[in-house]
């Protein structure tokens, strides 16, 4: 019987110690109380279940709210993301919004695409722009020509009429990365760069830019420019608070304004229907459409 007990007891320890030891995201609330940052979202993993290799060639148009693919799980929770969005950014005058992430891999192309679909869906006239010309990726989500773009505008190669891609979806136009430069950072930090975006700043309702990840280049801090602020995504069971606290330092040293947090590949647990039924509770009783499309709220921020 002690025998027993003791194993138990031991067994409980062990236990407790790995979770110590799991440095990883696991919740909304240990991202706000360790960060002091908010979560103003949180998106279903695409595959219903951790997406293990997010650096792999799949049909990345598929990962798009326009795909008849996507789950009644991600739609929805992107309907919260924009709503949180558009209250976040409301108070600045500046509507340009950097999107980036700790390390590589952890969705914030997908994210920002999905956004700016979702934006573009209530009417916004939304720019989307790939800032990330090291590694870019949103010319093969959206499946359009990246021989021109940013890095060819900037250089003084091409006007911006010559390599933006417009109406990519309704409201919704895409400025691919365009040829990778040899001095990427310096591109983003440069007054060509600033006067850009004042420029499109009157343009678009919103101006969100897919930047590379903090912690691996210093491209996302570098961006010169006036903006809201940078928006950070974390994977959810991969993303470790090491690298998110790096990343938030580098921020704050930086002295921009850290808009929050979106927490993505969240796993859909139908088995226990948790998922379910928070969707479908959470969402719609706090969020009701009229006619129009229009979201209208009730009182409560969507997660």
């Amino acid at each position: 019987m002690m025998g027993g007990l003791v194993g138990i007891v031991l067994a409980l320890v062990i236990i407790v110690c790995l979770e110590l030891l799991n440095n990883k995201v696991r919740s909304v609330e240990d991202i706000e109380e360790r960060t002091g940052c908010l979560v103003i979202g949180e998106v279903a993993s695409f595959n219903g279940s951790k997406n293990k290799d997010r650096s792999s060639d799949m049909d990345r148009s598929n990962l798009l709210l326009t795909s008849g693919s996507v789950s009644f799980y991600i739609t929805e929770s992107y309907k919260a993301l924009r709503t949180n969005f558009t209250f976040t950014v409301s108070a600045s005058e500046q509507k340009n919004v950097v999107m980036t992430s700790a390390n590589p891999n952890e969705g914030k192309s997908t994210t920002a695409s999905n956004l700016a679909i979702s934006l573009a869906q209530m009417g916004h006239k939304v720019l989307l722009i790939d800032a990330d010309l090291r590694k870019p990726v949103l010319h093969r989500i959206f499946q359009i020509d990246n021989s021109g773009g940013l890095s060819t505008m900037l250089c003084g190669m091409h006007e911006l009429k010559e390599v933006l891609h417009e109406a990519v979806v309704e409201n919704l136009d895409v400025l691919p990365a365009g040829v990778i430069p040899p001095n990427p950072a310096e591109l983003l930090g440069s007054k060509k760069m600033r006067e850009f975006l004042d420029q499109v700043n009157d343009t678009y309702a919103y101006v969100i830019l897919d930047a590379p990840p903090i912690n691996t280049v210093s491209d996302a801090i570098t961006i010169n420019g006036e903006i809201a602020g940078l928006l950070l995504v974390a994977c959810f069971d991969r993303t470790k608070y090491d690298d998110i606290n790096r990343a938030v330092k580098a921020v704050e040293f930086a002295n921009l304004n850290i808009l929050g947090f979106v927490l993505n590949d969240i796993a859909v647990k139908h088995s226990s229907g948790y998922y379910k039924s928070y969707y479908k509770n959470y969402y719609y009783k706090e969020y009701s459409h009229d006619e129009e499309g229009k979201m209208e709220e009730n009182g409560a921020r969507g997660g």
